[in-house]
């Protein structure tokens, strides 16, 4: 947990990463990118880029360049940071150290991503805010951190599988959908 140059960087009284932090100010002005045509365009907007102007050149350019340089990666580059934080905060060394101050620190925070998340959802009307889910799946990442890689990947497979069937069904039961 270093700065760059080498020493221990501080932020809010904790070693902090600056590389993380750097990163992760990185993937928010680009989710801020495309939430901002998500909040000032009509719904749909996102998929269909002459919704409200011409097909030309720059709009359809400006488009292609928030769908491929944009779209999935800041949001996965999120994901990534979300994980790496954790897997960095839940450090055996540091658990073994630091005990259940630290695993309270992790549940706490993770409380207030869910909060973050329902504030987000209701009282700014957002429903696709990512917090809630990151503080809701955080929740899980202490209890199944000793969990061999392949087991978890088989069960993230399996709970994927078992989503894609239940919406399946879901849209087959109501045609409206």
């Amino acid at each position: 947990m270093l700065h760059p140059n080498g020493n221990a960087a501080s932020g809010s009284g904790q070693n902090r990463i600056v590389l993380f932090d750097v990163l992760r100010g990185f993937a928010v002005l680009g989710i801020y990118w495309i939430g901002a045509a998500a909040f000032g365009l009509p719904y749909g907007a996102n998929a269909l880029p002459t919704l409200l102007g011409s097909a030309s050149d720059f709009n359809l350019g400006l488009w292609a360049t928030t769908e491929i340089f944009m779209e999935g990666a800041m949001r996965g580059l999120f994901s990534m940071l979300f994980g790496a934080s954790a897997l960095v905060f839940l450090d055996e060394l540091r658990l073994r150290e630091q005990g259940t101050v630290l695993v309270d620190r992790f549940y706490r925070r993770n409380l207030i991503l869910i909060l973050f998340g329902l504030l987000h959802a209701w009282l700014l009307l957002w429903p696709h805010d990512v917090l809630y889910a990151y503080g809701v799946i955080g929740m899980f990442l202490f209890p199944l951190r000793k969990v061999k890689a392949p087991v978890l990947l088989l069960v993230g497979c399996l709970f994927i599988g078992f989503a894609n069937v239940h919406m399946d069904w879901l849209n087959r039961a109501d045609p409206q959908t």
